[in-house]
């Protein structure tokens, strides 16, 4: 050690201090790479948080996008089931269904002589209620009546229509139409499981 420090203390002052100059500029230079690659890592760390956090947002955008379109779909499904629900109505509305077809016939002139429900039949997620109907008139008032029958907002078919040959009655070709029309009402739950579970049983 003393021999270095007796070579050093020859050394000329210039050759010193661009030693130590030499020296402070490695150290920098050290320092600075160092720094650089320090600051290298944080960058691709945050590349891949940036990465990562781009993945996320386009699956949120995408989850957002589908749920919007769930939601759109259960309200059209809503909207067709409240359609149904007018066209098929519950038991507690049938016999006002049943007062609408009879005000329904005597609204085409036609005069009622027999107005008997029949029991029900029941098919699958809903029931169809008989109606044995048979009235008098002329044959323009049955076809209107089959015509506002056609217009009502619940589902009403008419089968096993029967007209015997036309008479006159006060000065008026008169024509006795017999038929079942029939409406259909949504089985509450309970009543369809029950169904279901007679038909596995026969």
């Amino acid at each position: 050690m003393e021999k270095f420090l007796e070579s050093f203390a020859k050394v000329p002052l210039q050759q010193k201090l661009g030693g130590v100059a030499l020296a402070v500029i490695l150290i920098g230079v050290g320092t600075y790479t160092l720094s650089l690659a320090d600051s290298l890592t944080s960058i691709e760390s945050l590349d891949a948080q940036i990465a990562q956090q781009e993945t996320q947002r386009v699956e949120l955008e995408q989850k957002a996008q589908h749920r919007t379109q769930f939601l759109r779909e259960v309200e059209r499904l809503k909207q067709r089931l409240r359609e149904a629900e007018e066209q098929l109505p519950k038991q507690q509305e049938i016999p006002k269904v049943l007062r609408d077809i009879d005000y329904e016939a005597k609204q085409a002139g036609l005069r009622v002589d027999r107005f008997q429900p029949e029991a029900e039949a029941q098919q699958g997620d809903f029931a169809a209620v008989p109606l044995k109907m048979t009235v008098r008139g002329n044959f323009h008032e049955i076809a209107v009546f089959l015509d506002r029958l056609s217009k009502m907002p619940r589902i009403v078919n008419v089968t096993d229509l029967n007209m015997t040959a036309p008479t006159i009655e006060n000065k008026k070709i008169v024509i006795a139409s017999s038929y079942t029309a029939t409406t259909y009402r949504f089985l509450e739950r309970e009543e369809a499981a029950s169904a279901d579970a007679a038909v596995k049983v026969k």
